[in-house]
């Protein structure tokens, strides 16, 4: 009889776990720039080299591990580089840092099409007023989940290098700047695929720097 109690209790304990809902996902461990675990890809190129990316001739190049897009003739066009590879469900770590400028703007591009101008697709957004924000590019041409101000003043490294962590399963879409969720959305319109990539803003005389860009692919399981 007391094996049969004790077996009904642990029945009733996994069920009631079951019904719980899944946990939040916290932003992986990075050291030294290289996120902890398998299965990672780094996507920034080493050297001199630029293989598996294509940037608008001009603006982009490569100074060791780091990339760097710089302006010094302001246009009203977006200026971009991107992967050659597309990528759906996926974790990102990236460090980004705004070299020089009046109102630098900037930002990490997930599922963008292959384009220079205007480059659609989303945008994790680095500047003044949109620091961690999400923001589409294309048929919206918005910030999809801003950030308050008083949330950026507070995680901004100001002329310094900043962290993000991004995952994008279907169209949920989370961001993490400096180890703050800044973004959690179930975005409807966004893209579902895409080239990961890098965005000078228009109007503008800038550089930004990009380095540590490392990407995971996520398995989504099928619901039972």
């Amino acid at each position: 009889m007391r094996h049969a109690f004790f077996l009904i209790l642990l029945l009733g304990a996994w069920l009631g776990a079951a019904d719980q809902p899944a946990a939040d996902p916290q932003p992986v461990e990075v050291t030294a720039g290289v996120p902890a675990g398998a299965g990672w890809t780094k996507l920034l190129v080493n050297g001199s080299s630029s293989a598996g990316w294509v940037g608008e001739p001009g603006i982009w190049r490569v100074e060791g591990d780091v990339f760097t897009g710089e302006v010094v003739n302001a246009s009203n066009l977006h200026h971009h580089a991107y992967t050659e590879a597309e990528y759906s469900d996926f974790e990102l770590t990236c460090e980004t840092r705004l070299v020089s400028g009046k109102d630098p703007n900037s930002g990490i591009c997930i599922r963008m099409l292959p384009e220079f101008h205007p480059g659609v697709g989303y945008q994790v957004d680095t500047g003044a007023g949109y620091w961690g924000c999400l923001y589409e590019v294309g048929s919206r041409n918005k910030k999809v989940a801003p950030v308050s101000k008083e949330l950026e003043l507070k995680l901004v490294k100001q002329g310094d290098w900043n962290a993000f962590y991004v995952r994008a399963v279907g169209h949920h879409i989370q961001i993490w700047l400096n180890g703050t969720k800044t973004v959690d959305i179930d975005d409807q319109p966004g893209r579902l695929t895409g080239r990961i990539g890098f965005q000078l803003a228009h109007n503008r005389v800038m550089a930004a720097s990009f380095r540590n860009l490392y990407i995971r692919p996520i398995e989504v399981q099928p619901k039972p």
